[in-house]
């Protein structure tokens, strides 16, 4: 008898061992990873997140907070202009009308390269002093094959896979606001025009109209940029500074 209990046990708990639990329907769901702030600390404190108290309205902003946004001269194919929303020729900054002219303050200026995928438009290599490049190829600006003509067919020179460019940071009169100017490629005769323009009369200390000029090329007509000197009320030169303080652009 005991030895027929013990079996009987024994098989029990054998089958015990082996039998499936099934898992619930709350297992089976994964769990959310974006609880808010008010979920996560849990119960007792409420609208921990969005309590008015967290917020301010004089954000301390620093260089790596804000993004300059780019003052483009629109071609045929770029978008605004496919759009519908601009024409060729006229300077696109995003938040504001298009505009065909424009009075601008140039407030800082770098040298610069950069390398892109022909076929993606990827940066490859950018060099942001022109002289060291981060990236592939990376390394000295000055003997990299790829900032260098090339002998092309018919004796034309192709231009160099890696772009130069005059980059400026400029306080457009018109908005108000600052915006990045790159002239590159056939703009860079009119940068040359914009550097000597500011080493007579001095950064933050003179104005020029923003404008354009048409060309005829192998692909149609394009628009370049043309810059002129302006005379600006001392008010508007101080309001160009008023935007730069040091490193922190406010």
């Amino acid at each position: 008898m005991a030895k027929e209990k013990a079996k009987k046990a024994k098989a029990k708990a054998k089958a015990k061992k082996q039998e499936v639990v099934e898992p619930s329907f709350d297992s089976m769901i994964e769990q959310d990873e974006t609880k808010s702030v008010d979920e996560a600390v849990g119960e007792g404190v409420e609208n921990a997140g969005t309590a008015l108290a967290n917020y301010t309205d004089t954000p301390d902003f620093d260089q790596d907070d804000v993004v300059i946004p780019r003052l483009r001269l629109a071609q045929g194919l770029t978008t605004e202009v496919q759009d519908g929303l601009a024409r060729s020729g006229q300077w696109i900054l995003t938040g504001f009308e298009p505009e065909d002219e424009l009075t601008v303050v140039p407030v800082a200026f770098t040298k610069r390269r950069e390398l892109r995928d022909i076929e993606t438009r990827e940066i490859l290599c950018f060099s942001k002093d022109s002289k060291v490049g981060v990236g592939e190829p990376g390394g000295d600006c000055a003997t990299c094959p790829m900032a260098e003509w090339t002998e092309g067919e018919a004796g034309k020179n192709n231009p160099p896979a890696c772009n130069f460019q005059y980059a400026y940071l400029m306080y457009v009169v018109d908005f108000q606001a600052l915006a990045a100017v790159t002239f590159t490629k056939s703009g860079l005769r009119t940068g040359k025009l914009l550097n000597t323009i500011v080493a007579q009369r001095g950064m933050m200390n003179c104005a020029v109209k923003l404008s354009n000029s048409q060309r005829k090329g192998g692909k149609g007509n394009y628009y370049v940029p043309s810059v002129n000197p302006v005379n600006v009320e001392q008010e508007v030169l101080d309001a160009a500074r008023a935007k730069v303080s040091g490193d922190v652009v406010v």
